[in-house]
């Protein structure tokens, strides 16, 4: 089609000889047919074409008006002109070109954290013998990070609970969330010590990974026997839980290295007993740390962070609550303490209590 325009463009010139009609400009169609189609190889090249046959028809059929110096410098402009707007639309193309491959790019990486975000915080949690456990996540202003959370079958009518952090944000944190929560959750089922899972998952991470300590998890974990009430639970670089009633932090067992920093993870365990009625809370640190992001300040520089203390003033007013109603309260003055700002790392939360 381009070729048929130059020739046929060509043709008009020379059957109609009136430069007011300034009918060799028409090859500015065909310049820029040929930058879409071909970019600016394709523009490049038509402009040449409708150079040389431009000058050609100004040989073949000469004007009375453009002879001598003036059909040199009109040819020599109208040269130029074709070779500038060749590179100028060929150049919109292409940043056309750039920013619908960008947004495809993103629509394909939010369709994708979507569907990680979903697995790494299923709406669902799956019921389990003498529990009634609650979540809630919000996602930080990146869109999704590495937070999650698994409850899953272990060895005789054990529950294993986990709430894990990978460190960074963005799709690829969600992508390593997802594989350690994969990892965990493969291995729950044969174990109900909570050490010996997060070794197994440590393993799966180092192994992944190109070089250990080039990214980390960390990770609680805990195994719940319903006959008992008793709780094993062991730490990975993660903050410990806290008792539903009282937001007393568990203490016995000092943080072992995150996943994914030491090949040999030696982590310790430690054990509690829950009466009918008595709980606990997992969370991840978006909920101590979060804080105000507007106003060019940062917990980091003055700005408050929500805190201990204000996890333990909530907490002291929802005694007895029930385990949803815990982590929508949290969730909700963790939002309204940013001043409805988006927060700057995910929050997430687990809390469970013993039921009959």
């Amino acid at each position: 089609m381009v070729g048929g325009l130059l020739l046929g463009i060509f043709v008009l010139r020379a059957s109609v000889n009136e430069p007011m009609l300034g009918l060799g400009f028409l090859y500015l169609i065909p310049i820029i047919l040929g930058a879409f189609a071909g970019g600016r190889r394709g523009a490049v090249v038509v402009a040449a074409a409708a150079s040389v046959l431009s000058v050609l028809g100004a040989v073949a059929v000469p004007s009375e008006d453009l002879t001598g110096e003036k059909l040199v410098v009109a040819m020599a402009y109208r040269i130029a002109m074709f070779a500038g707007i060749a590179l100028l639309v060929a150049a919109l193309v292409e940043r056309q070109a750039r920013l619908q491959s960008r947004l495809a790019a993103q629509d394909r990486e939010l369709d994708e954290l979507r569907t990680v975000r979903d697995a790494l915080t299923p709406p669902r949690i799956p019921r389990r013998p003498a529990l009634d456990i609650a979540s809630a996540f919000v996602p930080a202003e990146s869109g999704v990070a590495g937070d999650f959370f698994l409850v899953a079958a272990g060895p005789e009518d054990t529950t294993a609970i986990v709430v894990g952090d990978v460190v960074g944000h963005g799709l690829e944190a969600a992508r390593r969330g997802a594989f350690v929560r994969a990892a965990l959750a493969t291995y729950a089922g044969f174990t109900t010590d909570p050490s010996q899972l997060l070794a197994l998952a440590n393993t799966a991470v180092i192994e992944r990974e190109e070089e250990a300590g080039s990214v980390f998890t960390t990770v609680v974990c805990a195994s719940f026997s319903p006959g008992t009430g008793r709780v094993t639970w062991s730490r990975a670089g993660h903050p410990p839980p806290l008792v539903l009633d009282s937001a007393r932090s568990l203490d016995g067992v000092g943080a072992c290295p995150p996943l994914g920093v030491n090949e040999d993870l030696r982590c310790q365990t430690s054990e509690i007993e829950l009466a009918l009625g008595e709980g606990l809370l997992f969370y991840t640190d978006g909920l101590p740390e979060a804080r105000r992001t507007r106003n060019g300040a940062t917990g980091a520089t003055g700005t408050p962070l929500f805190g201990d203390e204000r996890i333990g003033a909530e907490m002291g007013r929802l005694r007895g609550a029930s385990p949803a109603e815990v982590v929508s309260t949290l969730q909700r003055a963790a939002q309204s303490f940013v001043g409805g700002d988006a927060l700057a790392d995910d929050l997430c939360l687990l809390a469970l209590r013993r039921t009959g």
